[in-house]
């Protein structure tokens, strides 16, 4: 049974080190790259983006290793044990066990894996009370899903429709379903003088001693 060797590669190299190797070697040597999708929140809006599962990481065959390490400039080295600088290997059992987690990314032939599990702070339709410095503070809003740790989704009303709108963890709470509105201050009316009938102004003062 085949086994894999583990090459590392420059930051952020490793679409370029496959290109490589497919124009470089003939027939072409195989090469896995697995992937991840995550979300990110960009300008307010939640994006699908994929990145290296394994960053700097392709499988490549055992007996292939030594040649893309001496051949592949972007290649920094192959993963061994300190001891005594034998490769790492992965049996094909383990390789075609995560292949077949996997999707397969028909651009570039890669790999990608399911997303990771993402604990919930809340559960999904629970009414969310929106803090924090935001045009949407003091509304309520049903949770939607989370992005990451400390971003969550949070349906609210905007222009008539609902959209998914990006907040903090620490900006939102569970909904007591008591309407919270800002109180407004009532402006004290100040004591002043006033016109009476004779013409005459007089404050208040003045008015109490006329009555006596």
């Amino acid at each position: 049974m085949a086994e894999w060797a583990v090459v590392t590669t420059m930051p952020a190299s490793e679409r370029g080190v496959i290109d490589e190797i497919n124009r470089r070697f003939k027939p072409a040597i195989p090469v896995i790259l697995f992937k991840r999708k995550f979300q990110v929140v960009r300008r307010g809006r939640v994006r699908d983006m994929f990145a290296p599962a394994f960053p700097r990481s392709l499988f490549v065959p055992l007996e292939d290793c030594w040649r893309v390490r001496n051949e592949v400039w972007r290649v920094r080295t192959i993963v061994a044990n300190e001891s005594d600088c034998i490769p790492w290997t992965a049996p094909q059992a383990t390789i075609d066990a995560l292949t077949r987690r996997c999707q397969r990314d028909l651009e570039d032939g890669s790999y990608v894996l399911p997303p990771l599990d993402k604990p919930e702070p809340f559960r999904r339709g629970d009414m969310l009370y929106i803090r924090g410095a935001s045009s949407f503070y003091g509304q309520c809003g049903s949770y939607e899903g989370v992005v990451d740790e400390q971003t969550v989704l949070v349906g609210v009303q905007f222009l008539g429709r609902t959209v998914e709108v990006a907040f903090d963890l620490r900006d939102v709470e569970l909904s007591t379903g008591v309407e919270r509105s800002k109180k407004r201050r009532r402006r004290k009316r100040r004591r002043g003088r006033e016109r009476h009938s004779d013409g005459q102004d007089r404050s208040d003062e003045d008015q109490r001693a006329v009555s006596a």
